[in-house]
């Protein structure tokens, strides 16, 4: 089971976007997978910032958002991608893989896609509060702790690390060679 709500937050509303822009900025301009894209804030600033960036969501409306401000956006499930192994030298979510009561399948795929490096972002275990659940209605059992974030990505990648954000967690995961 998944859910889907999409929330245009304002930049001054959530005080993690200064640091996810750091991480994201702190890799070389490459070939860059954005996975449940959205209304596409991620793959505009890797855009601007030298990146290829190709974005996709399961959402028909968001894909044509992301298509309408010219990006690379693509119709897809993030548990059955439809590119071929080793495709992208980064691949990204932000705020993707807490709206999945399993999030193992999209995880491996992110494994299967990249040549190098997966970046997930989620939110702390605090963060989704009884309020986001009531908006986003993000169902309790999703709630993750960060020891459980990290166990789940160490199923499929032997280098993983977590830095710890205001409200979120970047999960790096490097592809072993």
């Amino acid at each position: 089971m998944s859910w889907n709500c999409y929330l245009k937050i304002p930049n001054f509303f959530s005080p993690s976007r200064k640091e996810v822009d750091t991480v994201l900025l702190s890799y070389n301009p490459c070939s860059v997978l954005d996975i449940g894209a959205g209304y596409g804030r991620v793959s505009k600033l890797l855009r601007q910032n030298g990146f290829t960036v190709t974005s996709i969501d399961s959402n028909e409306k968001m894909v044509a958002f992301l298509k309408k401000d010219g990006l690379e956006a693509q119709l897809m499930d993030a548990r059955n991608l439809s590119f071929p192994s080793n495709c992208f030298k980064l691949v990204v979510s932000d705020g993707l893989l807490e709206h999945f009561e399993n999030p193992f399948p999209i995880i491996k795929e992110e494994a299967r896609v990249t040549r190098r490096w997966v970046l997930n972002f989620v939110p702390k275990k605090i963060v989704l509060n009884s309020f986001l659940e009531r908006i986003q209605r993000a169902p309790r059992e999703y709630r993750r702790s960060e020891e459980q974030w990290y166990l789940i990505h160490k199923q499929v990648f032997q280098n993983v690390k977590i830095t710890k954000l205001t409200r979120l967690l970047a999960v790096r995961c490097e592809k072993s060679n």
